[in-house]
């Protein structure tokens, strides 16, 4: 919908306190709208306001400030803009859900021997020799860990996706035996119930060993887990070198663009430094050319007041005729050549520090005033 704002009583004189009847009508069919849902807006800035009335559709209009232009030629414009103000409203609340997902497991470890076909479990506590759990290795050291707790072996991995899990544990006597655990843990969150939301856990785990310490084990799986061990020790030594690697090239990448973007700031900093000079620069060429045309100006006008002064003294001192100076007394005759001479003197001050382009005209023009001042004199009284 097109708007017009009219004044109803002419048009608006743009002076601060100064006020002015408006309306808003609708373009074309000359509808007029309630002010009650029209906003107004000034620019530049907010040079005045409308005020309501006891008419709804009329409201007062209000000069605030006048914006002046810094070019007296120049006058800058004032504009108010009507709107129409209506508004929508509608809330909304994003779906939530409480649910339980696993974010470690914990498997207890325990430790059996197989004699004369029977499996005998035992507990590190009763061997004879302390366990170095140091050596105990696994697959992946950050996210799989074996500690004790109240002298149990634990394993902990975390985050729980972090299957297969592989295990190595050397027992005091130098055997070693290893498990590997496949599978993976997930959640699912389960139907709410009465207002509550429960989640059930399912889990699958295949524990299988891979080797178990028995008598009659031969001497050649023995002797193949130590490089089995070698073998997953230099890969995962490889696996943290590339992630080193690959972190560095990171670092570096990253260390480029922070001074690709430092230069590119200095660079930025320093043509806008520049480009403050030259407009320096030119402001000051500026200020020199007009310092230069004032100087002109003024010696000029400097000029044509001395040539005047010249000219008023020469006909002064011609203005008296061989009668008039015979009537003269002496005392009466110097008095005025005395007066003469120090207009004369005051007259040849000046052009002594004129530089004008006419000053050897005018050195001239005060050369003649002099001699004529010099050969001026009453003729003799009877």
């Amino acid at each position: 919908m097109d708007l017009e704002i009219e004044f109803v009583d002419g048009q608006l004189d743009l002076n601060v306190g100064n006020t002015e009847r408006i309306r808003v009508v609708e373009a074309g069919t000359g509808k007029i709208m309630s002010l009650s849902g029209v906003r107004f807006e000034f620019e530049p800035a907010e040079w005045g306001h409308v005020e309501p009335t006891d008419d709804p559709e009329i409201g007062i209009l209000k000069v605030d400030k006048v914006v002046e232009h810094d070019d007296p030629l120049l006058a800058p414009a004032h504009t108010i803009t009507a709107s129409l103000q209506a508004r929508a409203r509608r809330t909304f609340k994003s779906q939530q859900q409480v649910r339980i997902v696993p974010a470690a497991f914990e498997l207890e470890l325990a430790f059996e021997v197989h004699k004369h076909g029977r499996t005998v479990r035992f507990s590190p506590k009763d061997l004879t020799k302390p366990m170095d759990w140091s050596k105990a290795r696994t697959g992946d050291p950050e996210t799989q860990q074996i500690f004790l707790r109240d002298d149990r072996p634990i394993l902990r991995v975390s985050p729980v996706e972090s299957f297969p899990v592989q295990i190595e544990i050397t027992f005091p006597n130098g055997e070693i035996a290893s498990l590997e655990l496949n599978g993976d843990l997930y959640g699912k969150a389960a139907a709410a119930s009465e207002g509550m939301l429960n989640s059930g856990v399912q889990a699958r785990l295949d524990g299988k060993e891979s080797a178990e310490p028995q008598e009659e084990a031969p001497a050649e799986a023995t002797q193949e887990q130590p490089a089995a061990a070698e073998q997953a020790a230099a890969e995962q030594a490889a696996a943290e070198q590339a992630q080193r690697m690959a972190q560095q090239q990171a670092a570096q990448q990253q260390a480029a663009q922070q001074h690709a973007a430092q230069q590119q700031a200095a660079e930025q900093h320093a043509a806008q430094q520049q480009a403050r000079q030259q407009q320096a620069a030119q402001e000051a060429a500026q200020a020199r050319q007009e310092a230069a045309r004032q100087a002109a100006a003024q010696r000029v006008q400097e000029g044509e007041t001395l040539r005047e002064a010249l000219n008023r003294l020469h006909r002064y001192i011609n203005s008296f005729s061989s009668a008039q100076r015979a009537k003269m007394s002496p005392d009466q005759a110097g008095s005025i050549r005395d007066r003469m001479q120090r207009e004369v003197d005051q007259v040849r001050e000046r052009i002594e520090v004129y530089r004008g382009e006419d000053r050897d005209e005018l050195l001239q023009i005060l050369a003649a005033v002099s001699e004529g001042l010099a050969s001026w004199a009453p003729s003799a009284a009877s």
